[in-house]
């Protein structure tokens, strides 16, 4: 039950709970302390929730998690494995002198997660948002199947190339040590870093020229000549693609020749 009566003495603190798909729980709060309740400690000053909607109406989208990457409870490598997706989040309002009674709630879930620097932030949505996932098959022009999963049997493995940098311009941009002669394929692609300050990190590409790689986000920490990346190819889920580039014409999973409105009405 939530209370709603407060005292003159009352100093309300903000708190908010993640549980992560390994069921370990991370607890925050806006004080200038630790409060521990039901012996889950919640850390102090170390992140921050910003409004994006005052939704007390039970609508989709309920606000944005922010937390620094260097805070030795949210790890890089935990992010990258997954065990964020989906995490459960609760936030709410306590007065820190009776830490049983919550006076406002709100429940969500982690639905996308974006890295600036060193700084993480997800966005939360509320539980009704499952409401708006498709149910069932949908027509589409393009590929309904995710690159190299069992609809479209793709061997990724055939597509993956290491490459060691051999100068950098500056955390999204730098060169490597070799001519990409298939660019259309990787710069669909993703770049792992296997050693260095951004080791298992990976990143999404932007675009490739010859040798010269930028990113579509900037890595968090410093790249170095010498850091040694693994370049994985990637698909635009077009026909097109599907056949000029993998031969993959029999697995597609989309219906390309359906004709779209501006055809119909041309």
């Amino acid at each position: 039950m939530i209370s709603t009566h407060l005292h003159l003495n009352t100093t309300i603190v903000k708190c908010w709970l993640l549980t992560l798909k390994n069921k370990v729980n991370i607890g925050f709060n806006d004080h200038d302390q630790d409060i521990e309740i039901n012996k889950i400690t919640y850390h102090s000053n170390c992140s921050g929730v910003s409004a994006i909607s005052q939704n007390l109406e039970g609508k989709r989208d309920l606000f944005e998690f922010k937390g620094i990457l260097t805070h030795e409870m949210i790890q890089l490598s935990d992010i990258m494995s997954g065990l964020y997706d989906d995490a459960q989040i609760e936030i709410f309002l306590i007065d820190i002198n009776n830490k049983e009674n919550k006076i406002w709630s709100k429940k969500g879930f982690v639905s996308e997660i974006k890295i600036q620097g060193s700084q993480v932030f997800a966005s939360v949505k509320s539980v009704l948002s499952f409401f708006d996932k498709n149910i069932g098959n949908f027509y589409s022009v393009n590929c309904r199947a995710h690159f190299g999963d069992q609809k479209c049997k793709i061997n990724t493995n055939k597509f993956r190339k290491k490459f060691i940098i051999e100068s950098t311009s500056n955390n999204r941009k730098f060169e490597i040590n070799e001519y990409i002669s298939n660019q259309e394929i990787y710069n669909r692609g993703k770049i792992l870093f296997l050693s260095g300050k951004n080791i298992d990190l990976a990143i999404d590409i932007h675009s490739i020229n010859q040798s010269q790689i930028i990113l579509a986000a900037p890595a968090p920490f410093k790249i170095e000549a010498g850091d040694v990346i693994e370049m994985s190819a990637g698909c635009n889920k077009t026909f097109k693609m599907c056949c000029e580039n993998y031969g993959n014409a029999e697995n597609f999973r989309g219906e390309p020749h359906i004709p779209t409105n501006y055809e119909i009405l041309t």
